[in-house]
């Protein structure tokens, strides 16, 4: 969908000869009641189409065609239909005005009623073009929805024994383009707040959610041992719809979180991966039901994995997930502290490949520092090479890195526990002491908090170095 749209000539408008591609015969053609007449009309107008694009749908909507268009949308002819169709989709594959268009001269119910004929050709049509229109924006979407353009997409998933593979395809990538989020929520534009027209909408949508989720989840699971880019498209619809607790529940119970991690894994294919490792952030964002079906999947070393992955985007819901699992319960943080993700967010760290990545990162692995507790956790901390990290974000021109490296220090240093010398003694390899010494003598004046910060670190356990520097 192109996000620039242009603006449909009004009554009044001049247009030259260039702007107004279609010819007068071509105009009667397609209105004419002679099928032979129109099937040679509209040949004409897809190949004008093929050529000159941008003028040809402005003039197809000024010349007050799309009526006729639309009312070739009939399975009774096929080869009518096939070049009316794909005019139509060109036509909405534009802007949002020319969509609102179509979808103005009555195309949705006739789309539906095309689905139900007997001609896969017809079937392929009706869905394609139910999907870009219902993609465009909330109101439409609605339309769609509300004359059982969504229940189609569904019964061909839930049937697959009824439908070609093709048809199937078509199915699930129409799902996927009307699930963006570009397109809106069920609390998005157009609706009045407090009405019975909202309530009911949003009742609709979550209805039609939790519908979808279920079919998506099951077509999935039954494509498990042949991968294909439908199940990229179910797996990137289902990463969309996911929005509320209720709706994690219902992904769950479907039993698909195993499966999503085995997807989401460095053996799968890109974007294969990916999209499966969005849906296995998605539950985890909504409620400590979800991270629990997470982890007890295994789902915390892909996580950990997908951190110091090659792919940025990868990085990015890897360090997203964690910040999730890190305001469950103090069981799930325990399960992430001795995941693979520590040692992953500590490498990012280190390595200062990626700065919004690593600026995740960061924050993460000293907010799980701060919720470590005990020998067992503080030493899986240290192990994992979180001192080292925090050692290498000790910068004085840097003072929020270095706020947070501090921190994260003094957070797991000051605690009674048995690993204290061997923290104290991390720190000094990585070079802790002379980091401390120059935050402490070369931050800025307003920014003395942190560098007395570093001189307390120092004197306590390194009171030989916490001398002021000589001038």
């Amino acid at each position: 969908m192109a996000s620039n749209t242009r603006a449909i000539p009004g009554p009044g408008d001049q247009l030259t000869a260039q702007s107004l591609p279609i010819s007068q015969n071509i105009v009667d053609g397609v209105r004419s009641d002679d099928c032979a007449v129109r099937l040679e009309a509209t040949t004409k107008l897809r190949r004008l189409l093929t050529r000159n694009p941008q003028n040809t749908i402005q003039s197809i909507i000024r010349c007050s065609i799309l009526p006729s268009l639309i009312g070739m949308l009939s399975a009774e002819d096929i080869p009518l239909m096939r070049c009316s169709a794909s005019i139509l989709l060109e036509v909405t594959a534009s802007s949002s005005e020319e969509i609102q268009a179509v979808a103005d001269e009555g195309a949705i119910p006739k789309l539906v009623s095309l689905f139900s004929s007997d001609s896969d050709e017809a079937k392929d049509y009706a869905l394609s073009l139910l999907g870009n229109i219902s993609g465009d924006c909330l109101p439409l979407r609605n339309a769609v929805m509300e004359a059982g353009g969504f229940a189609l997409f569904l019964d061909v998933l839930e049937n697959p024994g009824k439908y070609t593979h093709h048809i199937m395809d078509v199915a699930v990538h129409a799902l996927a383009f009307c699930t963006r989020l570009d397109s809106g929520g069920p609390f998005s534009d157009n609706i009045v707040s407090g009405t019975r027209a909202l309530a009911i909408k949003i009742l609709t949508f979550l209805f039609q959610t939790n519908q979808m989720i279920s079919v998506l989840a099951k077509f999935i699971q039954s494509k498990e041992n042949e991968p294909t880019s439908s199940v990229e498209n179910a797996l990137l619809a289902l990463g969309r719809i996911v929005l509320t607790e209720a709706s994690t529940c219902v992904a769950i119970k479907t039993g698909i979180t195993p499966q999503l991690v085995q997807l989401a894994s460095p053996a799968s294919s890109w974007p294969l991966q990916h999209h499966a490792l969005r849906c296995l952030a998605v539950l985890t964002l909504h409620g400590l039901d979800g991270i629990d079906s997470v982890i007890e999947a295994g789902g915390l070393e892909t996580f950990g994995l997908a951190i110091t992955s090659t792919h940025f985007e990868n990085r990015s819901v890897g360090c997203s997930a964690a910040h999730c699992v890190l305001d469950g319960t103090p069981a799930q943080v325990k399960s992430l502290i001795a995941s693979s993700i520590v040692p992953a967010l500590a490498q990012v760290i280190c390595n200062e490949e990626y700065p919004e990545i690593r600026d995740q990162a960061i924050l993460a692995l000293t907010t799980l520092s701060g919720k470590a507790r005990g020998d067992e956790e503080l030493h899986l901390m240290v192990e994992a090479g979180s001192i080292e990290a925090f050692c290498a974000i000790l910068e004085p021109s840097d003072y929020r890195n270095s706020l947070f490296g501090l921190q994260g220090i003094m957070v797991i240093i000051n605690q009674d526990w048995e690993g204290q010398k061997e923290v104290v003694e991390r720190l000094k390899t990585a070079g802790g002491v002379t980091r401390l010494r120059a935050i402490r003598d070369g931050v800025a004046r307003q920014h003395q908090m942190i560098g007395d910060m570093a001189q307390r670190t120092l004197k306590k356990y390194f009171p030989e170095s916490s001398q002021p520097a000589r001038v």
